[in-house]
């Protein structure tokens, strides 16, 4: 069974500051106490390798570093819309295969998706402004990635990847 641990935040909203149980399938809560989950802590889930998938909260605004770093069976993580923020190494060495990137999230800065070598499909949705350097650094199965015509990508936002499909609709 899965245990939560909170910390209210000033603009009386909670930050997920702790995660403890060992279900293949979690989903964080969306509201504590009343009021919205807005944002999870670093390290939450790192080294957790059961998770399979897992359901973020719907008022989620900010993804902290090292989130799901070393879940390797990993599968999937739906972004919710109104995330704006996802700090550097979020994903990194999870095992996810395929992402969706919400418009809400304006830049993907270095790192986020680093040694995601499962990760093979990524899609991004209109409002995403930028790809930074390094973003899907070592993302080797990395096959395709769809995003706006006015996404703006660094040269080295998929270093280390290899042959990368870049469709822009």
């Amino acid at each position: 069974m899965a245990e939560f641990f909170f910390k209210y935040v000033d603009d009386e909203t909670w930050c997920l500051t702790g995660y403890k149980g060992s279900d293949a399938h979690v989903t964080l809560p969306d509201l504590h106490g009343g009021r919205p989950v807005t944002v999870v802590n670093d390290d939450i889930f790192k080294g957790h390798a059961e998770l399979e998938s897992v359901v973020l909260p719907a008022h989620l605004r900010t993804l902290g570093g090292f989130v799901f770093d070393g879940c390797g069976q990993l599968k999937t993580v739906a972004l919710p819309e109104s995330l704006t923020e996802i700090w550097q190494y979020a994903f990194v060495r999870s095992g996810i295969t395929e992402i969706e990137i919400p418009g809400s999230l304006k830049h993907i800065i270095p790192f986020v998706f680093k040694d995601c070598t499962r990760l093979t499909h990524v899609s991004i949705k209109p409002g995403v402004r930028k790809i930074f350097g390094r973003a899907f650094d070592g993302c080797i199965a990395l096959k395709e990635v769809r995003l706006p015509a006015d996404t703006e990508v660094s040269p080295e936002a998929f270093t280390g990847c290899g042959e990368v499909r870049i469709i822009r609709y």
